[in-house]
């Protein structure tokens, strides 16, 4: 769902015919920073987006002080909502 300040994701599991939530990820806007919250459960993580020369975008996770590629993020966020089973980096 697109919400103006925010992304909320939801996987969704079929169960005895209907159709039941596994998991929730929110990425919501912070201009303050500027980048985005991305909430999971219990798990947050805060991403400082910025602008590289040529016009490329970087990803900084604010908490670990480090750089991000756009595959480690996804690993990190939607891969553990829609692949559970998977462990933590």
């Amino acid at each position: 769902m697109l919400l103006p300040d925010r992304i909320k994701v939801t996987v969704r599991e079929e169960r005895d015919g209907k159709w039941q939530p596994m998991c929730k990820v929110e990425v919501i806007c912070v201009p303050e920073m500027p980048g985005f919250r991305v909430e999971r459960g219990e798990y947050s993580m805060a991403v400082e987006v910025g602008l590289l020369p040529s016009d490329k975008l970087f990803y900084r996770d604010r908490e670990q002080d480090k750089y991000l590629t756009m595959e480690d993020f996804t690993r990190r966020i939607l891969d553990r909502a829609l692949f559970p089973a998977l462990k933590e980096q």
